[in-house]
């Protein structure tokens, strides 16, 4: 489930080869309590450790240390993209430590051999970093780096498509997340699961029953939650119309080879599931379906509470369902007015229900229905946002009017064009700003985005990589994709922290209890824009 599984990198790496071996099938990749992948790990230990013994590791490591709240945490000398690198793209590492070495060399993780050898380029920012380019190296394969002091770097691939094996990792958590039916070994793997969750569930303060069935888990408890389903749906429609083409029928789930993109396929698992989650009478959207149990119980056999109708469930669904209708509409025209139908009662209910006094959630859900229909109430709420003082100073910081802003500069229906042209300036000084302080670290990334607070970081620094891939996307330009890519990079663990945000860490007195972004729905959709956008 979402949030309770962990990949370490070193599985990770071994369950990327199975690409490289020409073995592409989704299913074989490696997932959290694989019970073959956990004896592979075991055996690159012993391996390790035998490889240390005959010299391999004869240099003292050079490390250093971050405190979190009086724990220190040792940091790798040699820090890279633990994930993997394309293997046509640029391909860096950096050293951090008290000496610098001039050199290093890129070693086969299997055999030891050297494949490659490089310089150590001292940073113009920090002399106590050093940066070495191995973008020549191309070879699929699985490689760690080595240097004097410094020791060795973790392992990682090299891909012949690593972008499109990210973008598989993200959808197949969708898929894995999948509530109400069974969840099969063939696309799986040991996270397979009977059906679950398949009755009525009772609506809380009541004695009504609905069907709730469906929709994604999205944590540990098997809870769904209509606020952050909505909001992944609609990031991930956002990865889509940026970059189509990304996205299509080929990821390694059922539906894959129906003829329609995979993405669409899996938003209208959450969208079908968040329809029942709307009250019939009211037009309002219940809050959530908790999962009623304790944590030593069979959750996926406990029984279902739904909780009342909320003004932010309501907003969220009204942009989650307007924008599938709007992208969905050329595969099925009746389900797509159906859901437009819906978003329009949500975002009604919602109106009443603050007083029309519209929190910024309004933004996106005005946006994405009056460009599916052009309606003046909408396109009226629109401008009321706009003509507020401090609007635009917050449509970079705020996903809701993010994702509003984006689909306003992309609609055919009449705009104001003063108003287009400040949100254009709006995110091109926000990916100026990124740019810039991008460029004045080692890291290629903001150093201020990391912090001990793994949570915040990571959504920090994919907000960061939105605003730089959208930025490309409304002003037609590539000029970012690099950035993005270095920015990709340091969320795998080319960063201070040597660590991957991609997946979970290790329990610790700092991280302790962090999934990872793969396992967090939202910011997993948010992954898949900036995938798409490398992709494309």
């Amino acid at each position: 489930m979402f949030y309770g599984g962990r990949i370490k990198n070193v599985l990770l790496c071994l369950s990327l080869t199975a690409v490289l071996a020409g073995c592409g099938a989704l299913s074989d990749t490696r997932i959290p309590g694989d019970d073959r992948a956990e004896e592979i790990n075991r055996e690159q230990t012993e391996d390790k450790a035998v490889r240390a013994e005959q010299g391999r590791e004869a240099s003292a490591p050079s490390v250093s240390f971050a405190s979190f709240d009086g724990y220190a945490a040792q940091i790798p000398g040699i820090l890279v993209d633990m994930n993997g690198y394309d293997a046509e793209a640029s391909k860096t590492a950096v050293f951090v430590g008290d000496v610098i070495p001039t050199s290093y060399e890129v070693k086969n993780d299997e055999t030891g051999e050297i494949v490659f050898s490089g310089e150590v380029n001292r940073s113009r920012h920090d002399e106590s970093i050093g940066v070495g380019d191995f973008s020549s190296l191309t070879e699929p394969g699985v490689y760690y780096l080595s240097a004097e002091w410094m020791g060795e770097s973790e392992p990682f691939a090299i891909l012949p498509d690593g972008y499109r094996t990210i973008r598989d990792m993200v959808m197949r958590r969708y898929y894995i997340n999948r509530c109400g039916i069974a969840i099969t070994r063939e696309y799986a793997g040991e996270e397979a699961h009977s059906v679950c969750h398949t009755t009525d569930a009772v609506i809380a303060g009541t004695d009504r029953t609905i069907d709730v069935t469906g929709g994604w888990h999205m944590d540990g408890r098997a809870d769904r939650f209509s606020a952050d389903g909505a909001d992944a749906v609609s990031r991930l429609l956002l990865a889509y119309e940026s970059a189509p083409e990304a996205f299509g029928d080929d990821t390694g789930i059922p539906e894959s080879g129906n003829g329609v993109s995979d993405l669409l396929d899996e938003c209208l698992i959450e969208v079908s599931w968040l329809m029942k989650m709307q009250d019939a009478d009211s037009g309002g959207v219940y809050a959530a379906a908790y999962t009623i149990g304790d944590d030593g119980s069979n959750l996926l056999a406990a029984p279902v509470e739904v909780q009342g109708v909320d003004p932010a469930a309501s907003a969220a669904f009204a942009t989650a369902l307007a924008k599938f209708s709007y992208d969905y509409r050329r595969v099925d025209q009746i389900f797509a007015t159906k859901a437009l139908r819906a978003a329009d009662r949500a975002l009604s209910w919602y109106m009443q229900a603050v007083g029309n006094k519209p929190g910024d959630e309004a933004f996106a859900a005005a946006a994405e229905l009056y460009r599916a229909t052009g309606g003046e109430e909408y396109r009226d709420l629109i401008d009321a946002f706009c003509d507020s003082a401090d609007f635009y100073g917050r449509v970079t910081s705020k996903p809701e009017l993010f994702i509003g802003a984006v689909t306003y500069l992309s609609t055919t229906q009449p705009v104001d064009r003063e108003a287009s042209e400040k949100l254009m300036e709006c995110f091109r000084s926000s990916a100026r700003e990124i740019a810039d302080r991008a460029n004045s670290s080692a890291f290629a990334t903001d150093p201020e985005r990391f912090a001990d607070d793994p949570f915040g970081s990571s959504t920090l620094l994919l907000r960061d990589i939105m605003v730089l891939a959208i930025n490309d996307r409304v002003s037609y330009s590539h000029e970012y994709t690099q950035l993005i890519a270095e920015y990709l990079h340091s969320v795998c663990g080319r960063n201070p922290y040597g660590r991957s945000y991609l997946m979970g860490f290790e329990s610790d007195a700092s991280t302790e209890g962090y999934p990872g972004i793969i396992n967090q729905p939202v910011l997993n959709a948010d992954l898949a824009v900036a995938v798409g956008m490398l992709m494309k």
